[in-house]
């Protein structure tokens, strides 16, 4: 420092330079621009203020530093959960999505597959940087329940299979199970008469 001025430096760190300046003793100090700052993969950043500086300061007898002061805000990213079938990876149902804020919980149910069971009932966890894509696969029920119904020929006998009757005393229907997906043979029940 000399009589003449000091010398005035601005660190804004973070990937922008920092300004050094020259300003008399006593003159008033102007703020710089507000710099700006590079987003990083889990924030945004927006310049607040200058550390330490007033609108109506004048330049002391000693060098003096301003740092800048950042906001940030968390970036957001998206979970996609794609549900397909474990036999052949078939769409299984629409993809779930959500978008959260890095390091913010997050939970997607998975959708009921009629005759399917999902690996994961549910897709949680914290929102990581870049977001993720998870597939989630449905194995076949084991136990899936089908009905047997029978239906007569009419008396005038018509051919036409929209014309068959169907006759729930001469034979019941029937709730029968198998796996999902796999092809099954039902046995018709003997029937007086037919």
């Amino acid at each position: 420092w000399d009589a003449n001025g000091g010398s005035l430096k601005n660190d804004s760190s973070n990937d922008v330079a920092i300004l050094t300046r020259q300003v008399a003793y006593g003159d008033k100090i102007t703020a710089p621009n507000s710099p700006t700052r590079s987003e990083d993969e889990n924030n945004r950043y927006a310049f607040k203020e200058w550390t330490g500086y007033t609108a109506d300061m004048t330049m002391p007898a000693k060098d003096m530093t301003f740092l800048a002061e950042w906001t940030p805000t968390a970036r957001e990213y998206t979970v996609t959960v794609k549900y397909v079938l474990a036999s052949d990876s078939t769409q299984a149902a629409a993809d779930g999505t959500v978008t959260k804020k890095v390091g913010e919980a997050y939970s997607i149910a998975s959708p009921a597959v009629t005759g399917y069971t999902p690996a994961q009932a549910v897709v949680a966890g914290k929102m990581p940087a870049g977001g993720a894509t998870v597939t989630v696969k449905y194995f076949p029920n084991t136990a899936t329940t089908y009905k047997a119904e029978y239906y007569f020929q009419p008396a005038s006998g018509s051919t036409d299979l929209n014309q068959f009757e169907k006759n729930t005393t001469l034979a019941p229907d029937e709730t029968l199970s198998g796996t999902t997906g796999v092809k099954t043979n039902v046995v018709a029940k003997p029937v007086d008469g037919f």
